[in-house]
């Protein structure tokens, strides 16, 4: 093979895997190999080779920055499944959760091993019946953070979604006003 056909050569190969995804396909082998550690890697890769990926995805954002209208539409359009703080805890007062009932009642963010824990036991749930998820408003801690990662929560894309001043000022007020009075000027 001389130069010229040496250079056609690789840039046929790159367009290939480009095309095909193939750096994406072994970069998430590689994280669920990594991740799982599994005893027989080789079955292990081929299952997940046959298998349907589960696509992990993360919005985080200050209030009013329309995380959930965001992770609705992205769910909507990719057949994702949303798991929201608001909808976490709404399920959670529900089933009586005394946990979360507690930290409401003394007027506290609900406790990091207690939302970890819900978290977890939906991804995991969706997980094993096979469903892409995206996380929206979770975590909002490092140790949150950690413990996802720990638990193999590893997302696909993180997605920030900043919002806008005006917006974030009117969600406050919506939110916070009645606690914090009328001076919440911009």
């Amino acid at each position: 093979m001389n130069h010229r056909q040496k250079i056609e050569f690789q840039t046929q190969a790159e367009r290939f895997l480009e095309k095909n995804k193939v750096d994406e396909l072994f970069d998430s082998l590689l994280k669920s190999l990594l991740i799982d550690r599994p005893e027989a890697p080789i079955d292990y890769l081929i299952s997940k080779l046959k298998g349907k990926e589960i696509r992990k995805l993360i919005i985080v954002g200050p209030a009013g920055s329309q995380k959930v209208d965001i992770a609705k539409v992205i769910a909507q359009r990719f057949g994702f499944k949303v798991i929201t703080t608001k909808e976490i805890i709404k399920e959670e007062l529900q089933a009586k959760n005394e946990d979360f009932i507690n930290a409401l009642k003394r007027g506290e963010y609900i406790p990091d091993r207690v939302m970890i824990e819900a978290v977890k036991k939906r991804t995991k749930t969706l997980e094993s019946n096979q469903k892409s998820y995206i996380i929206s408003g979770f975590p909002r801690t490092r140790i949150q953070a950690i413990a996802l990662q720990r638990a193999g929560v590893i997302p696909e894309r993180i997605i920030f979604s900043a919002g806008n001043e005006a917006r974030f000022t009117s969600s406050y007020r919506e939110r916070y006003g009645s606690i914090l009075g009328a001076d919440l000027e911009p």
